[in-house]
């Protein structure tokens, strides 16, 4: 049976993002100007691990995980597009 508390409702569910944020440290901030050389890598390095527990999650929840990067991409790329493309 199913403990729904004195009100008789069941707590909130958390948020995807709320597991996130539990379980990844936050994203570090820049320390090269956009423009640099190194600003790539340096975003590359800062968001790796955040990726990797991502994959790891989408594979643990039975998705390829191959399948999961490619979906990654993709979405990385609509939501560039629709953000150039304006409301």
């Amino acid at each position: 049976m199913i403990d729904r508390g004195a009100g008789g409702k069941l707590p909130p569910a958390p948020s995807y993002l709320d597991a996130i944020k539990a379980t990844l440290p936050l994203i570090k901030s820049p320390e090269n100007h956009p423009s640099a050389i190194a600003y790539d890598a340096e975003c590359q390095g800062a968001l790796a691990e955040h990726v990797d527990k991502l994959l790891d999650h989408a594979e643990a929840a039975g998705w390829d995980r191959t399948k999961a990067a490619s979906a990654m991409m993709y979405l990385s790329a609509k939501r560039l597009k629709a953000k150039a493309d304006g409301p």
